[in-house]
């Protein structure tokens, strides 16, 4: 807060976080001892309850598909190779998203496997960071990918 104060930025009272080791940021749950972040473990558990329970039923809307996917994908979002299990229910949406239609066993294979998944879905906070970044190319033509180094002098180089 003193920083604030000394270049004149407002301070939200009511936002003003302090003593505690966890707290929720733009919706993640931030655990300052453990060093994660991560969706709200208790919306994780109500959403797993709820993939288990749709993965059973035969007939489905699209609102629900899409209620439930909004909620997995914002949770994978912390840990992002998750994303790759939500292949056959993600391309399932449908213009009348309240006219059932029937679920396909591979889509509903894929709702019980990303329940499993959810516990794992936040980041390591205290994970060292890569001394580069990558780009990858996926042209026909194309090179894979290029590593890009941050050397000591602070210029990037290419490897």
């Amino acid at each position: 807060l003193q920083a604030y104060s000394k270049w004149g930025w407002p301070v939200s009272e009511d936002k003003v976080v302090s003593d505690t080791t966890t707290d929720m940021v733009l919706g993640g749950e931030v655990d300052g001892e453990i060093g994660s972040v991560g969706s709200p473990m208790g919306r994780r558990f109500v959403v797993m309850i709820l993939l288990l329970y749709a993965s059973r039923l035969q007939w489905v809307s699209a609102y629900l598909v899409e209620a439930l996917l909004g909620n997995v994908t914002f949770s994978f979002l912390f840990r992002r190779p998750l994303l790759a299990v939500l292949q056959t229910i993600s391309s399932s949406a449908e213009d009348d998203r309240s006219k059932l239609r029937p679920l396909s066993r591979a889509a509903a294979g894929e709702l019980p496997l990303a329940a499993l998944l959810l516990p794992l879905a936040q980041s390591d906070l205290r994970a060292p960071a890569l001394p580069g970044v990558w780009s990858v190319d996926a042209s026909s033509d194309g090179g894979g990918r290029r590593p890009w180094l941050c050397m000591d002098d602070g210029v990037p180089g290419q490897e």
